[in-house]
């Protein structure tokens, strides 16, 4: 008998300490699972916000391109006003109605507020 007890002594501790594996993976598992229906109720409010966002970025993003081409239709505008303006047709008859005509006969000298003070 104590030739018995003595073989199972050594095999008592690996067993206690897979039994307190088994446990905490037990343990692991629920937590698990709680988390996981957490995330599975709080799933369809997320999809929402998703489709929402999707819908707003598109709208935004629609709106961006229309900017963008207003933009280029500007800056061709005003690079074809530049050119006419600076063909040697147009500087005659500037010149003619504004007699010093210089680079600067154009340019803002002053600004006036729409604020007054009282």
């Amino acid at each position: 008998l104590v030739a018995k007890e003595k073989e199972v002594e050594p095999l008592a501790v690996p067993i206690g300490a897979e039994t307190k594996a088994i446990g905490t993976m037990a343990v692991d598992i629920k937590q698990m699972e709680e988390d996981l229906s957490d995330t599975q109720a709080a799933l369809p409010p997320d999809n929402k916000l998703l489709v929402g966002i999707d819908k707003s970025s598109a709208g935004q993003k629609s709106e961006w391109e229309e900017q963008s081409k207003t933009r280029v239709e500007d800056l061709l505008a005003v690079a074809d006003t530049i050119k006419v303006l600076n063909d040697d047709d147009a500087r005659d008859p500037v010149k003619k109605v504004v007699p010093s005509a210089s680079a600067n006969a154009f340019a803002q000298t002053g600004t006036l507020s729409a604020h007054t003070t009282r």
